[in-house]
């Protein structure tokens, strides 16, 4: 789920929640799926329903804006930061102690705050987020007319949501700035001759910087020891700065003095990139799950996944409906109860969708779905005739083939037993395997039956050993049909009077 899907779905579940019956149908069709991918697969059947823009381009559009405005200005910041504490007239070396503040103590410090802020992401007012740089850009940002916040006013992100967004957008500003510096180093020891030293007021020796340079440098000194200065050259580049001049054994060494590069670069490589990398791809991942969790807790979807994953509940009349009396012209096969599955299953003018949430509803189950009648041409409920048959013979062959196979076996077995003897009579008359086709027709109980519907109903009768007409009411009613609708296809199905057929009236 990305940032843009939550809001598609902020923007939907108010306006397009559905009812309770095609929210099902969905649900069916992914029924073994999450509910995350659940709630994804109807906001993707749902987003057509937006008039556009919708409020996720809108916002994609902000955020591009804000992330590509804030990036460049964080590579500049420290492409300009790196030029200028490297800065280099000859009359005094370069202190790594300013650059390494720069690559190495401002990132551990930050990267600390930020793991911090990230602990503290659930909380509305968290101090360390609103001080970010990424949160005061977006403020400024906004203040401009054509930033599209008027557009997303109606637009309320989730707290810890926002949270994220803008500690991710912090961390990419950071990774900028750190690339900046690196690139602002590289390239004045290319296009310039520079002399580094190390200079503080602090009481500090060289064989006590050079630990402390063991230290910044041991991801990388047992693979590359070239990028790590050596005793020597520390005691070497010691700056003081005393009546204006260089230390005449600075000048005599000062072709040693430029080899620091390898080891600043290196330094703002492993923490200024590197370590900043992987704390990128941490908040990247808050962020995936925070906009997870915005989700589940979007006004709407508890009921939208309530929908998706509950059969539609059948409603009862507070007072009994008056029982069905039976007339002349009514129907004499009728069944009470349907049965818990059958072979096949057709709904006439219904789609598919429609039939499964009634088969849902219903507790039946069937390997085979077909939607004769409605826009469908005599041919097209042709075939679905054929396609019935054709799948009623294949079905019904599997068991009389597995019976074939037992009842060799076991007259094999009876000869070993005992040789000589033949089988009875009784031995050789299969015992019968209940191979009757059975198909539950679906219909509309408030619409009469049509001629084309007999012409198929007798079509279908040729194919099938057994046809349950099952008349279905609306949704509201919990499927059930109304007597006077029930009693209308009963006086239908006496005139057609065809053996195989029915009537389900409960």
């Amino acid at each position: 789920m990305t940032l843009a899907h939550y809001i598609d779905l902020a923007q939907l579940l108010p306006e397009h929640l559905g009812t309770h019956a095609e929210n099902r149908a969905l649900g069916l069709e992914h029924a073994d799926a999450r509910p995350m991918e659940q709630i994804e697969a109807w906001r993707k059947k749902k987003v057509a329903l937006l008039d556009p823009p919708r409020w996720s381009e809108t916002f994609s559009r902000y955020h591009y804006w804000v992330g590509l405005i804030g990036g460049l200005v964080a590579f500049v910041a420290g492409l300009l930061s790196g030029m200028t504490l490297l800065s280099y007239s000859g009359e005094a070396p370069v202190n790594v102690v300013y650059f390494l503040a720069l690559a190495v103590g401002v990132p551990l410090v930050t990267m600390g705050l930020t793991l911090i802020s990230m602990l503290r992401a659930g909380q509305t007012h968290n101090a360390l987020v609103h001080l970010s740089p990424a949160s005061w850009m977006e403020k400024i940002l906004s203040f401009f007319p054509s930033s599209g916040q008027e557009t997303l006013s109606d637009l309320r992100l989730n707290p810890r949501l926002t949270n994220w967004l803008v500690i991710e957008r912090a961390q990419m500003m950071a990774w900028w700035f750190a690339l900046g510096l690196l690139i602002a180093l590289l390239g004045v020891v290319v296009t310039q001759d520079i002399a580094f030293a190390w200079s503080t007021t602090l009481s500090v020796t060289p064989e006590q910087f050079h630990r402390l340079v063991g230290w910044i440098a041991a991801p990388w000194s047992a693979w590359l020891p070239s990028a790590v200065p050596s005793v020597d050259l520390i005691e070497q580049s010691q700056f003081f700065r005393l009546g204006g001049k260089l230390d005449n054994a600075m000048i005599h060494h000062a072709a040693q003095l430029g080899q620091w590069w390898k080891f600043l670069a290196m330094a703002t490589l492993v923490y200024a990139l590197g370590l900043r990398t992987l704390v990128w791809i941490v908040s990247k991942i808050g962020l995936k799950r925070s906009i997870d969790e915005a989700v589940m807790t979007l006004e709407g979807v508890p009921v939208l996944l309530d929908q998706m994953n509950t059969p539609v509940v059948e409603t009862a009349a507070q007072q009994p409906e008056p029982a069905f009396v039976q007339d002349s012209d009514s129907y004499e096969r009728r069944v009470r109860k349907l049965q818990s599955s059958y072979d096949a299953v057709l709904g006439w003018a219904m789609d598919p969708e429609t039939i499964r949430v009634i088969l849902d509803t219903l507790q039946i189950q069937t390997p085979l779905i077909a939607d004769p009648g409605g826009n469908r041409t005599l041919e097209e409920d042709a075939g679905i005739v054929a396609q019935i048959a054709n799948e009623m013979m294949r079905m019904t062959a599997i068991p009389r083939k597995m019976w074939g196979m037992f009842d060799e076996m076991r007259s094999e077995a009876m000869r070993a037993m005992i040789p000589g003897k033949g089988r009875s009579s009784a031995e050789e008359t299969p015992s019968q395997v209940d191979t009757s086709k059975d198909v539950l027709m679906l219909v509309k109980s408030w619409e009469p039956p049509t001629m084309d519907w007999v012409d198929f109903l007798e079509d279908l009768a040729g194919a099938v050993d057994r046809i349950t007409v099952a008349p279905i009411g609306t949704v509201e009613d919990g499927y059930h049909a109304a007597p006077r609708d029930v009693a209308v296809w009963s006086r239908k199905l006496r005139l057609v009077d065809l053996e195989k057929v029915v009537l389900w009236q409960p």
